[in-house]
């Protein structure tokens, strides 16, 4: 997939498929450095810069690639232009992409182990608890209920 992102007049999803690969598995070969993978990434970004969806599958492609090599124990060196796109995206008047740049951004200062425990490698298949009710919440909306908050009115009650 390296090889198209230099084309002109990509198409949006076939970027978002770009991207999304090359977050996955652009290291996996050896054949090229996650420098210049996330430098593809930022290039293809920047070259679709009025797209927000390719911008947002090139930042969580970039969060894969850093993750990964934070976690693999490797220096990651952020390159000017990755620095400035997220600098850029932390400015954004979409909500989505500035969360993504400020979570980029938190991820990179994280240590290894907190960077596995946050996004663990390969961990797509795993099974994850959900707590339908949220009770976990209880005695946080208790407290805001004493001070004075209005308690929650069910849709389907407004």
């Amino acid at each position: 997939y390296l090889g198209f992102i230099g084309k002109p007049k990509l198409p949006s999803t076939f970027l978002q498929v770009i991207c999304w690969v090359l977050g996955e598995y652009g290291t996996a070969c050896g054949k090229y450095s996650a420098s210049y993978i996330t430098g593809k990434l930022c290039d293809v970004a920047e070259a679709y810069s009025t797209d927000d969806t390719v911008k947002a599958y090139a930042v969580a492609a970039l969060m894969k690639i850093y993750a990964f090599e934070i976690a693999a124990g490797r220096k990651v060196d952020i390159l000017p232009e990755c620095q400035a796109l997220i600098e850029e995206l932390l400015a954004s008047h979409s909500t989505d992409l500035q969360q993504r740049a400020y979570e980029l951004q938190a991820v990179i200062a994280l240590d290894p182990q907190s960077v596995e425990s946050v996004l663990p490698f390969d961990a797509s298949c795993e099974d994850i608890e959900v707590n339908k009710s949220l009770s976990f919440l209880n005695s946080y909306v208790q407290q805001a209920l004493e001070k004075g908050a209005q308690p929650y009115i069910p849709e389907e009650q407004r």
